[in-house]
């Protein structure tokens, strides 16, 4: 069966896809969406479990979508993506270990504001090396962020108001990086740190 010329664009079945029933979404996308390299569709309920079959992604936007539930533990065999955003929705749970397979990734939005997340930072995040810009405010999240100076690409990095800590030593290490964002952690009083190796930063 073949879809009416009004679905004929990539946006209207973006749409088709996101709101048909889960059952037949995996067969949609297997025929009309495989070779897509960028989604960005607002939608709402569950992530769409049937995104991992779209192989050839390059850019998914899915933020401020109302989407619910967890994020898939699948979502690592989408190698080719260079842009992830999913900033602005209600996702819970943990950040899928699977996401250190995402190493083509530039810019890894998850500034998860008002997202209940509250999960311990992920040592995996620190695999994906071609990181320019990674954001994370408002996540919930917990632990240390020891490992982020292997992102030796940093442009950006935002990870406000959680409940995480940085060792000094590292930021300096990200000589690229020139915006840091990181109030709102308790864990970070009364830390000092070596302004002077970080003159292309500002907050």
């Amino acid at each position: 069966m073949e879809l009416p010329a009004a679905f004929g664009t990539r946006k209207s079945k973006m749409y088709l896809w996101l709101i048909l029933p889960e059952l037949y979404q995996s067969a949609f996308a297997s025929k009309y969406l495989a070779n897509t390299e960028e989604i960005e569709a607002p939608a709402a309920g569950p992530f769409p479990a049937s995104i991992l079959q779209l192989t050839h992604l390059k850019s998914v936007y899915l933020a401020r979508s109302n989407f619910t539930g967890r994020l898939p533990d699948g979502i690592g065999a989408l190698t080719n993506l260079a842009s992830l955003f999913l900033d602005s929705n209600r996702f819970q749970g943990t950040i899928p270990i699977s996401f250190n397979n995402l190493v083509a990734l530039q810019a890894l939005s998850l500034l998860i504001g008002y997202n209940p997340i509250y999960s311990p930072i992920p040592k995996e995040l620190w695999s994906l090396v071609n990181l320019v810009k990674l954001e994370m405010c408002q996540c919930g999240l917990t632990g240390s962020l020891a490992g982020v100076g292997a992102l030796s690409h940093l442009e950006e990095l935002d990870a406000c108001h959680n409940d995480g800590g940085i060792p000094p030593n590292e930021p300096p290490q990200i000589s690229r990086l020139k915006s840091l964002h990181l109030i709102g952690n308790p864990r970070l009083q009364g830390q000092l740190w070596d302004f002077q190796r970080m003159n292309s930063v500002h907050g």
